[in-house]
Formats: C-alpha cells, structure tokens, sequence
C-alpha cells in the first residue's frame, strides 16, 4: 500500500471511529469503560495518521511502528467489541458503528500486512 492509500485507509477508519465515539458519548446505555476505550481508540487512530503523514512521500525504512500502531488499534476495536457485547441494551446504531469501525482496522492490517508480504518476496537489491 501506498502513503496515499494509507492516508485516504486512515481517513476512512478515523471517519468509523469517531462516528462511534460521537454515538457512545450521546449514548445513556453505553458503559463508562466503553466510551473510555473509544476515546482511547480515537486517540490512537489520531497518532497512528500523523505517522502515516510523516512518512508522506517517502517509503517507512522500519514499518514495524505502523504494524506496532495497526495492532493496537485492532486490540481496542476488539475490547470495545467486546464490551460491546457485553452491555444490555445498547443502542443497535452504536453496535454497528463499532463494528464499521472494526472492519476499517481490520481492512487497514490486511492491506499493510500484504503489502509487507509483497516486500519481502522482492529480490533484494545492492547499491
């Protein structure tokens, strides 16, 4: 993947996260541990995009930050899914926007983890 397309991927799953934090934050039945771990996965998407922006035009010498950061995001949508879950009665519109948000992350991670796998496969060069 491209930084454009880790850029507009980071938009679109910056976009599902914050529409589910807006929706726990307005949400009465959304548990407190809930929104806490939206707020945290908001802040995370936010430094995970500004090291995309960073590496904007040029190509990440070390990738493992961004798998590092992709990684974390997948963990706190998978908590928050499962507090999720685990909540009665919770509003169906705040269950999928968590779910929407998941898939982006779980999009974002394959598209990285298939673009390192391409690399790899590549002949190495000498200069």
């Amino acid at each position: 993947m491209d930084n454009l397309q880790a850029i507009e991927r980071f938009s679109r799953l910056e976009a599902c996260i914050t529409l589910a934090a807006q929706a726990c934050h307005a949400s009465d039945e959304a548990p407190q541990a809930l929104d806490a771990t939206l707020s945290e996965l908001e802040t995370r998407a936010h430094e995970a995009r500004a090291l995309v922006q960073g590496q904007a035009g040029t190509e990440a010498e070390d990738p493992a930050r961004l798998f590092e950061c992709a990684d974390r995001l997948k963990s706190l949508g998978d908590q928050a899914e499962l507090l999720c879950e685990q909540a009665d009665g919770l509003d169906g519109g705040l269950r999928q926007r968590i779910r929407e948000a998941r898939d982006e992350i779980a999009h974002f991670r394959r598209q990285l983890h298939g673009e390192e796998m391409r690399r790899e496969s590549r002949p190495q060069t000498r200069h």
